[in-house]
């Protein structure tokens, strides 16, 4: 009796699993199937902000997204207080920093996807804001760190300017601003949102250097362009 009940315990083990494995096989082409669909329908269905909502969808191998909550949290000191400039949907403050920051000031202009953040991220650490970066005043000043990925290409080179002016005013003595911009061979043609486009790190270096005194650049190869990491340390306004 102990014999047959053996057996058919190991045959219904092992159709479960069978099952659990066409399941997981099933969910995974499913995502992938729409992670490509973003992929082919961003620029025209308004859905730039929500890119990480998807880009996960795409499978392990589809890491790059995740760099910028690791290097975030490189140089973010436990107990910091934090600016996340174009937050977007808020994962990176949500995942990532609001587990090492003491608290965090994190800003978007697009009052849906802030809606968004609020829903999926919201965390006692972290102020979803719904505001226009370059004009409006920020909540507080004296940040340990400020974040600005991928988002200094959206303004003109005035824009842009005075915004690293008002980052640089609003970090703390030992603060640092840490973001990216992707680096194109070519100018214009890639981003209808793109107003500045950097086509090499010197170039973007000089872009930064008023502002700061000391700057850091490295490029992370990603699939179809080039990401470019910036750590800006030393505001000029603290000399």
């Amino acid at each position: 009796m102990k014999f047959f009940l053996k057996k058919i315990r190991r045959f219904l083990s092992r159709g479960v699993l069978s099952w659990v494995r066409v399941g997981s096989s099933l969910l995974i082409l499913i995502n992938r199937l729409y992670g490509k669909l973003y992929t082919k329908l961003w620029q025209y269905a308004d859905l730039a902000s929500y890119e990480h909502r998807f880009d996960h969808l795409r499978g392990v191998d589809n890491f790059y997204w995740v760099e910028r909550g690791i290097k975030g949290l490189r140089y973010l000191p436990e107990k910091a207080k934090v600016l996340d400039l174009g937050c977007g949907d808020g994962i990176y403050s949500g995942i990532f920093y609001s587990t090492r920051a003491k608290h965090i000031d994190a800003i978007d202009y697009d009052h849906k996807i802030i809606s968004l953040a609020k829903k999926y991220y919201k965390k006692p650490n972290i102020n979803f804001i719904c505001s226009n970066i370059l004009t409006d005043v920020f909540p507080d000043t004296n940040y340990n760190v400020a974040f600005l990925f991928a988002v200094i290409e959206h303004f003109s080179v005035k824009e842009g300017q005075a915004l690293l002016k008002k980052i640089s005013l609003s970090l703390a003595t030992g603060g640092c601003l840490l973001g990216s911009t992707p680096l194109f061979s070519e100018i214009g043609g890639h981003n209808i949102e793109h107003q500045n486009e950097f086509s090499s790190e010197e170039g973007l270096r000089i872009f930064l250097f008023p502002f700061f005194e000391s700057i850091e650049i490295w490029v992370s190869p990603w699939p179809g362009r080039r990401e470019c990491y910036f750590l800006c340390q030393k505001p000029k306004h603290n000399l």
